[in-house]
C-alpha cells in the first residue's frame, strides 16, 4: 500500500472507530471482534498521524493534517493557509507541492 492510499484511509477508518464502539452498546456478544478490529484501526490511525507529524516542512505537514486529518477539499485548504496568513495559494499549487512530496517521499 503507497503512503498515499493509506493517508486517504484516515476519515473512513476514523467513523468506523466510532461505529465500532457504539456497536459495544447494542451488540455485547461481539465485544472480542470489536477489539481486534479497534486495535487494528486504530493502529493504521496512529501510523498516518505519525506520519504526518514527522514531515519535516511545517507547510507540508500544516497542509497534509488539513487534507488528511481534517478532510478538506483543494479549495478549502487554499482558501484556509490564505486565512491563516501561510500565503496565497491556488488548489493547483498545493496539488503540485502534495504530489512532489509524496513522489519524494518514503513509504510507510
Amino acid at each position: 500500500m503507497t503512503i498515499k492510499e493509506l493517508l486517504r484511509q484516515y476519515r473512513t477508518i476514523d467513523a468506523e472507530i466510532t461505529d465500532i464502539k457504539g456497536r459495544y452498546i447494542t451488540e455485547p456478544e461481539l465485544s472480542d471482534i470489536f477489539d481486534r478490529e479497534l486495535g487494528a484501526l486504530t493502529e493504521t490511525r496512529r501510523k498516518i498521524e505519525e506520519y504526518i507529524s514527522n514531515i519535516s516542512d511545517s507547510l507540508i505537514r500544516y497542509i497534509f493534517r488539513l487534507r488528511y486529518i481534517d478532510g478538506l477539499s483543494w479549495d478549502e485548504l487554499a482558501a484556509k493557509l490564505t486565512t491563516d496568513g501561510k500565503g496565497s495559494f491556488s488548489s493547483d499549487m498545493l496539488k503540485k507541492i502534495h504530489s512532489r512530496y509524496i513522489r519524494s517521499a518514503p513509504e510507510v
